[in-house]
């Protein structure tokens, strides 16, 4: 009786657990869904409490915050009434017109961000120096050396003769006596002491030059090699310029992104194009009070999970990363698990956007596909995943329920053995 119960037990449970084969899946499990519009299951309330922030974690253990991009579903009439915040994202099929459209839109910098910064290129003409409170002016009457020497008649070193611009904005010059150049060229100055200098000196010919540029600063920082303060001279200088002049970037760098910020005002800097010529690039020209920085890499990459031989995060080094180069990378789509009709794209959208998220579904099974392949651009932080089979999901939970099964099997021949001893001590 207790072999027939065991048997049975061994039946019962294994006939559950793999008659259940077809619902259980082991890690991701992603559902194949319509192409469209879609909601969450269930929308996320957001308490409108002035007392609690914004950032985590005072939404404590029962309540997150919303998606990047998440949207009203009810628009809120009284202020400080909660509000129902519903998360939506788009199932997109991949298509020859699809990844056209994500080719003229795949750089992470939007050319229409910094096309209203000017730039410099190697034929611009040196604009006007300012002069600015720092500067060292070196300032001399020709045929009146008396006036510009501190030691009469003895020839002195240039900089030695220097005169630095005051923080309030002016000089001093024998017979002048104070006067404020910052804000004026080299042309005005010499203008200016001309006109003052002419009832003491006729037709007096004065000149005067910048020999120490220490007014216009700009700040760089991040992953380059001298990071610091960096001073503007009267040759132009752009985003290239400045990073030439700090060493180059390190081994941590970015390769593909620089920000810049102006007035308070951060704009998003090409420099995968700048450095590799690929393609047009804007180089924007620097100007007093910039700041400059050069992020590290650990943004730049791109995930690709699933039925892979190496799951692992790849770093989009050059301007563009198509996915068929990922998966590569990667090792490519695993031959015995992989469903290559099922590669998934997700893509978070920028904040703010209607549709939080998007993703892209490609059949790779096709020729069609593996040319789509190998144009669809990805972005950093997307989520590459390559669905298994059913077959693949099957074996999975048959190997993962086998163990149970062999223990109970075990089990019920100790229970047999046993049985069978004491009858036969019985007997």
């Amino acid at each position: 009786m207790r072999s027939v119960r065991f048997s049975g037990l061994i039946f019962i449970v294994g006939g559950s657990l793999l008659g259940g084969c077809t619902q259980l899946v082991p890690g991701l499990n992603v559902r194949k869904v319509e192409v469209g519009e879609h909601s969450l299951s269930a929308p996320v309330t957001v308490k409108s409490d002035p007392e609690q922030k914004s950032e985590w974690p005072p939404y404590g253990p029962t309540r997150v915050p919303p998606l990047p991009g998440a949207v009203a579903a009810k628009p809120d009439p009284n202020a400080g009434a909660d509000t129902e915040v519903l998360q939506k994202y788009r199932v997109v099929k991949v298509t020859p017109d699809v990844v056209s459209k994500l080719l003229d839109d795949s750089g992470d910098v939007d050319a229409a961000e910094t096309a209203q910064l000017p730039t410099v290129t190697p034929s611009d003409v040196p604009p006007e120096y300012m002069i600015g409170a720092g500067d060292v002016l070196f300032m001399t009457i020709w045929e009146h050396r008396e006036l510009t020497d501190s030691v009469a008649g003895v020839s002195r070193d240039p900089t030695d003769e220097g005169r630095i611009v005051a923080a309030d904005g002016t000089t001093y010059f024998p017979y002048i006596g104070s006067f404020k150049v910052a804000g004026m060229t080299v042309a005005e100055v010499r203008a200016y002491m001309a006109g003052k200098l002419g009832s003491l000196i006729v037709n007096p010919k004065i000149d005067v030059r910048v020999i120490g540029y220490r007014a216009h600063r700009i700040q760089v920082t991040g992953e380059i090699k001298k990071p610091g303060t960096l001073t503007l001279d009267d040759t132009p200088k752009g985003v290239l310029q400045a990073l030439d002049a700090s060493g180059g970037l390190t081994d941590l760098a970015s390769s593909r992104r620089a920000v810049l910020v102006r007035n308070g005002t951060p704009y998003r800097i090409d420099l995968a194009a700048l450095l590799s010529g690929e393609g047009p690039a804007r180089n924007p020209r620097l100007q007093a009070g910039d700041e400059l920085h050069f992020p590290n890499r650990d943004a730049d990459r791109v995930y690709v999970l699933g039925e892979v031989a190496r799951q692992r995060p790849i770093e989009i080094n050059r301007d563009r990363l198509p996915l068929i180069a990922a998966l590569t990378e990667a090792g490519g789509l695993d031959k015995l698990s992989a469903d290559d009709s099922g590669v998934l794209v997700f893509r978070l959208n920028e904040p703010g956007a209607a549709i939080a998220a998007s993703i892209y579904v490609l059949d790779m099974s096709s020729p069609e596909g593996l040319l789509m392949a190998s144009q669809f651009p990805l972005r950093v932080r997307d989520v590459v995943y390559v669905q298994a089979t059913g077959l693949s999901q099957y074996n999975n939970v048959v190997q993962q329920i086998l163990p149970t099964v062999q223990t109970l099997f075990n089990a019920a021949r100790v229970g047999e053995i046993a049985s069978g001893r004491r009858v036969i001590r019985e007997r």
